[in-house]
């Protein structure tokens, strides 16, 4: 039975500690056919743990209904860690956050404990509770101590308001029912400070400032080391929006060097986190629609087809160093290390979730030491935003030793001083960037061409660093020392004790798989014997695929109401309480009138896309997003007129006030006008705790208070019609008064809608006010541009019927052939464009393994299936054809397609667009 402790250099197994080199994978966007793969490409980047987060919303999709099988086996994932050598810590929730909707509290949760989720609720904790447990009984026995990988569980995510007494209650309950499921291994907690929880490694999130942020965890106390447990070195990118991602290779090897060199232990998060597919959707928080694209961030250092990303390689050199020389920092005295200089060059201002840079830095090279009992490292940090500025600079060693470093494509660079090597032999110093230590082999690498110093049991030597495509291999003491340049280092592979030069990968019988250099592979086996290695060259990429036999299948008998699958409902009514839990679903309306009239509706209780219809015909969009508005304008004709929506829920937050907002049509239709009301004026009221209205509230202390000046209107309100006040972003972060009462939080997020019925309204005069914590002179100005106060002056489906329908792949029974031209589809094509349908195709593939895209332009908006599998969403196209960026190829995996027989190809386009412009391309 292995033992599992922590103190302040880290956590212990069997009382060695173990140097975090850690990224998240999230297994549960990765095919399970992929999942070592992943776990692998993982292993070569140099980790030795993996992150996994683990969602409540997929392992129990309905209260008692578990699902921990197949492609949903957590047992299996974590398993396969395992075997790989590797370490494993648990995101265990509830809460996760990582672009998952409310964070993968599942809907049914929420509503069963009347939103009160993410504190201590007596109807909230026992769900968590019984969801544990059936975690435990699966993947309790994996636990460390029982001889399995897994040696932390990170309880809540991002846990970040100010309330002790809640904190206590809440945190301390989940890590009383964590212990209890089983999860007898150290706890984390990554909430930036927000709360002090005994017994728990406080961890970090972030991407700016992170130098600063480790020495301040390293000055808490010994008992627990210093982690960031969230480092984002990708940007997700959302539909609508131009790729903004600023994170380059080299920033993201700079935010490393400056954990490491801070004396912290990181989880690159994601390092592999793989397509959001099926129909699970997310929302990001501000002022925008921040829908995530189902590439889980294009930057990130691991792509989604498993592929080295765009940070991979340079990456791989920090992560690599720290893999094989942990021990050295795990040594290292004190919490924060000595700095040679530290000023805006070490710490430049930075933007958490773009990367932009608001200062660029001095230039100023910077050097910090890491110094303990297994010998020194010393940190050289250049400027990450001009490379060209860092050619080379001298460092005096603690012996007085002047040794140059060069830097090259890096903005960094190491040093080992009086290191201890598996070979035996003392590494007194090495001016060149250790890459890795396997037996009797050290790599390292530095600009080619350049110079280095490299001494052994207190002899010295000077090296080149080649230039051409062989690195040197020199024996020196018991020491084989392999010195490549910057582009031979990213060909170098460690793995199984062993060290294969010119390998990318290994191939699943172990056989390395040769780089694209192409000039062989080279390995140096434990004992420091080198051969050259027989490998497995890269298969060239098959060509593109063509999808023949189009065929099309209508979706007008949902849109003109005469689809027998409708079934009445009593009013309008969220999507998730009509089982529709993710995704879309359709609402018949059967209105009439006593005579015909153009009515310009809003949904003032709806989200988050609501295509109307009205007698079969397409009148526009509701909601958030491209093409979409807050009205529409709809025909009704004399007597009865049917409307028809389909409403897709696209996710809910994935932080903040976004967790609790309904999707689909909550509420009536309502034609509206500007109520007559003041003009907004500032009045005085007593300060109010935001904690006192809602719990929790991310980013908000106890202590925090409403300023005692509100933005007010008033009006007289006489009628029984609701009263709609639209809050825009701008606001910021509010508590609404209603007549002297608080009601409602508003976060500032995104321009919120609350409607105010008979039951908060008094007969007569009433007050609307926004109390503010900040400047409410600037609120002021802002809600003047921003809020609006309207009357719901008539329900226009306020008598109306109401049925629903599920959203569902129609049988292929119902497919009709369709000829698609390759410029111009056929006319009855054409005459799909405006109106929902179905398209179904077939293709061929030669191999399964390649990343296999499809791009989908000449499309609007819709979801993707490929033999079955739900590929996820996509958004190329307004209904009127203007572009939505940034995402047109979208990934099929190897593991859904089938080289045997034509693979079947489904895609729902909203707005029935002609597909005779999407291809298959591999990439």
């Amino acid at each position: 039975m292995a033992s599992v402790s922590v103190d302040g250099r880290g956590i212990l197994v069997n009382e060695r500690h173990v140097w975090l080199v850690s990224g998240t994978v999230d297994y549960s966007r990765i095919p399970r056919a992929h999942w070592r793969s992943r776990i692998s490409r993982a292993l070569d980047l140099g980790l030795n743990c993996i992150e996994v987060p683990v969602v409540w919303s997929m392992h129990e999709p309905r209260e008692g209904v578990f699902d921990m099988e197949g492609e949903h086996d957590l047992g299996a994932f974590v398993s396969e860690v395992g075997a790989m050598g590797m370490h494993c810590v648990l995101r265990l929730g509830p809460f996760i956050g990582d672009e998952w909707s409310m964070g993968g509290i599942p809907v049914w949760a929420a509503d069963a404990c009347g939103w009160r989720v993410r504190r201590a609720d007596s109807a909230f904790l026992p769900l968590v509770t019984g969801y544990w447990r059936r975690v435990g009984e699966k993947i309790g026995s994996l636990c460390a101590p029982k001889g399995g990988p897994i040696i932390g569980v990170q309880i809540e995510h991002h846990w970040m308001c100010g309330d002790d007494e809640e904190a206590d209650a809440y945190l301390g309950e989940l890590r009383r029912v964590a212990r209890e499921s089983g999860f007898n291994v150290p706890m984390i907690s990554a909430n930036n400070l927000f709360t002090d929880q005994d017994s728990m490694i406080e961890a970090w999130s972030g991407y700016a400032g992170l130098h600063a942020a480790v020495r301040q965890l390293g000055m808490l106390g010994a008992d627990t080391p210093a982690l960031v447990a969230h480092l984002p070195l990708g940007c997700p990118d959302v539909w609508g929006s131009e790729r903004v991602s600023q994170k380059t290779a080299a920033h993201a090897v700079r935010r490393l060097i400056e954990v490491a060199s801070a004396g912290g232990q990181f989880n690159i998060s994601p390092v592999g986190g793989g397509t959001h597919t099926a129909l699970a959707g997310r929302r990001f928080a501000g002022s925008a629609p921040g829908y995530p694209t189902t590439d889980h961030a294009s930057s990130q250092t691991i792509s989604q087809s498993g592929a080295p990303g765009e940070t991979y390689h340079a990456v791989r050199r920090v992560c690599h160093f720290l893999r094989s020389f942990g021990r050295v920092l795990a040594s290292a005295e004190g919490a924060s290390g000595a700095c040679v200089s530290v000023d805006d060059a070490i710490a430049p201002i930075t933007d958490e979730a773009s990367g932009a840079r608001a200062s660029s830095g001095s230039g100023q090279i910077v050097a910090v030491e890491r110094r303990g009992a297994a010998g020194s490292v010393v940190f050289v940090l250049g400027d990450d935003t001009r490379l060209a500025k860092n050619k080379a600079t001298r460092i005096v060693m603690s012996d007085g030793t002047a040794l140059t470093v060069s830097f090259g494509k890096m903005p960094c660079a190491w040093i080992l001083q009086n290191v201890r090597l598996e070979s035996g032999d003392m590494l007194d110093y090495c001016s060149l960037s250790a890459f890795a230590q396997s037996g009797r082999t050290l790599v390292c690498f530095g600009p080619g061409g350049t110079h280095g110093m490299i001494s052994l049991n207190g002899t010295s030597a000077e090296v080149v660093v080649p230039k051409g495509r062989d690195p040197m291999i020199e024996q020196i003491d018991n020491t084989n020392v392999v010195v490549c340049n910057e582009d031979q280092i990213d060909s170098v592979l460690v793995r199984n004790g062993r060290v294969y030069i010119g390998a990318d990968s290994l191939g699943e019988a172990g056989t390395p798989v040769e780089s694209k250099r192409g000039a062989g592979v080279v390995c140096i086996d434990s004992e420091g014997s080198c051969d050259d290695c027989e490998s497995v060259a890269k298969p060239p990429k098959p060509k593109s695929a063509t999808i023949q036999g189009w065929s099309l299948a209508s979706a007008k008998s949902y849109i003109d109401g005469s689809n027998p699958r409708f079934a009445t409902i009593d009013g309008a009514t969220a999507l998730h309480r009509l089982g529709a839990h993710e995704g879309y679903g359709w609402y018949r309306v059967r209105v009439k009138q006593t005579s015909a009239a153009k009515k310009t509706v809003m949904a003032a209780e709806g989200g988050d896309r609501i295509h109307v219809y009205a007698g079969g015909s397409f009148a526009g969009t509701l909601g958030d997003g491209a093409g979409a508005g807050q009205t529409v304008q709809v025909p009704l004709k004399k007597g009865e007129t049917v409307l028809a929506a389909l409403a897709d829920d696209m996710g809910r937050g994935v932080w903040g006030r976004e967790l609790r907002r309904d999707k689909g049509l909550c509420g009536d239709l309502f034609e509206t006008k500007l109520l007559k009301a003041t003009s907004p004026k500032l009045t005085h009221g007593a300060p109010i705790s935001p904690l006192d209205v809602d719990m929790p509230i991310m980013g908000i202390d106890r202590s925090d208070t409403t300023v005692p000046e509100r933005v007010t209107w008033t009006f007289t309100h006489r009628k029984q019609t609701p009263v709609i006040v639209d809050v825009g972003d701008a606001v910021g972060l509010c508590v609404v008064v209603v007549n002297d009462e608080p009601i409602a939080v508003l976060g500032g997020e995104r321009t919120e809608r609350l409607l105010l019925d008979k039951g908060t309204l008094k007969r007569g005069a009433n007050t609307v006010q926004l109390a503010v914590l900040t400047d409410a002179q600037s609120a002021l100005q802002s809600a003047k541009k921003s809020v609006r106060i309207l009357e719901g002056v008539n329900a226009v489906t306020g008598k109306a019927a109401w049925s629903f329908a599920a959203w569902e792949m129609p049988d292929e029974s119902v497919y009709e052939a369709l000829t698609l031209g390759a410029k111009q589809p056929s006319a009855a094509a054409r005459a799909q464009n405006g109106t929902a349908c179905w398209w179904r195709g077939l293709f061929d593939v030669t191999r399964t393994g390649p990343a296999l895209h499809l791009d989908m332009s000449g499309m609007s908006r819709g979801v993707i299936y490929v033999n079955g599998w739900c590929a996820g969403r996509y958004w190329v196209a307004t209904h009127d054809g203007k572009r939505v960026p940034p995402q047109a190829r979208y990934y099929l995996p190897g593991a859904w397609l089938d080289a045997d027989r034509p693979n079947e190809l489904v895609i729902f386009d909203e707005h029935g667009f002609a597909p005779n412009k999407i291809q298959l391309v591999y990439e």
